[in-house]
Parts: C-alpha cells; sequence; structure tokens
C-alpha cells in the first residue's frame, strides 16, 4: 500500500488495473479467433443427417408441469392416508369417470372420497363439474386435499365436505380461491 493514500483508493485502482488487463485479453482473443477462422480451409462438404432442435411448446411444458405437481400432490395425500392406517385404491383414470382420484377406507371401515389438487405455490384451484356433482352427492364423505407448495415444501390442507362449505362459484366446474380455503378449519 501506498503511504499517505487511503486503502480504498488503492484497492479501487487494482481494481481498475484488473479491468485494464481483463478487457485488454478479451481484444486478444477475440482477434485470435477471427484470424483462425481466416486461416481455416474448408474442403469439400457431404452432409449425412440435418436436425432441427427446438424446444418444446409451451403448453406442453406447462403439461408436464402440472403432471409432476400432481404427482407429488397425489403422493402426499396417498401417504398422509397409509399413515392413518387407510387402504388407499387410486380411482383418478380419467375414462372411470369417478369425480374423485382416492378411495380410503380407514381402519374403523369408513370410506373417503378424497379429490386432490396440486399446486406449485398457493392458489386457486377448480372442481370439475363431475367433481363438483360428486362431492354435492357424497358430502359427508367426499374431501379435497389440496397440496400448496410442491414446488419447495408440500403443504396439505383437508376440506370436508367441500360442497358445503359455501366457497367456490360456478365456471364450467367451481373455481375455489386459495384464501378461502385458506380460511376453512383444517390444517396445513
Amino acid at each position: 500500500m501506498a503511504r499517505n493514500v487511503p486503502a480504498a483508493k488503492t484497492k479501487l485502482t487494482e481494481c481498475e488495473r484488473e479491468l485494464d488487463a481483463l478487457d485488454a485479453k478479451r481484444t486478444e482473443t477475440e482477434a485470435a479467433l477471427i484470424s483462425e477462422i481466416d486461416r481455416m480451409g474448408l474442403g469439400p462438404v457431404t452432409i449425412y443427417v440435418r436436425a432441427l432442435a427446438l424446444p418444446i411448446p409451451p403448453e406442453q411444458a406447462q403439461r408436464r408441469r402440472d403432471e409432476r405437481i400432481e404427482q407429488i400432490a397425489m403422493h402426499i395425500a396417498r401417504q398422509y392416508e397409509e399413515n392413518l392406517g387407510a387402504t388407499v385404491e387410486d380411482v383418478s383414470d380419467p375414462q372411470r369417470k369417478m369425480g374423485f382420484d382416492l378411495r380410503s377406507t380407514r381402519p374403523d371401515g369408513s370410506v373417503r372420497y378424497i379429490e386432490v389438487k396440486g399446486r406449485a405455490r398457493v392458489g386457486d384451484l377448480e372442481l370439475t363439474p363431475n367433481e363438483w356433482a360428486q362431492a354435492n352427492n357424497h358430502r359427508e364423505r367426499y374431501w379435497l386435499y389440496v397440496v400448496f407448495n410442491c414446488d419447495t415444501t408440500p403443504a396439505l390442507k383437508r376440506i370436508a365436505d367441500p360442497a358445503g362449505t359455501g366457497v367456490g362459484r360456478p365456471k364450467g366446474g367451481v373455481m375455489i380461491a386459495a384464501a378461502d380455503l385458506l380460511g376453512l378449519p383444517g390444517e396445513l
């Protein structure tokens, strides 16, 4: 360090010298690359294969992401039920049109029809017309399990008899605001 020069000024001078050296190195490297291209002699070219690499379409990427989120949510819901000793059957196949994802038979013989929804963060969700009809048909057995924050730290919110809660507004199926869900009793 120079005498009578504050440490900060000395450090600034050193940084400026390093930046100048980096600029010189970049200029030298660019010149070398350009001269290399000029010196390169290409012979005849034979094309054996051509390929066009494109990213997957945005809607397909979103579908993959949504499927991953739903898988996480299904795993959390299933694990919760199995930890209570329940026998859990996955009935989520769209061909079956059950209107719920899991049929859980508890050790006491009671049965729950569980619709599972997953969200990457905290967000609204939609129940399809069939899911909403089943929620209304099986009020005491129908449960909505929503897993929020599937991208980070999943948190399960369980709602008994979602049709009887008064939350939701028709929109094809039924839209339920996350804020309404979070205000309902049940752990998260």
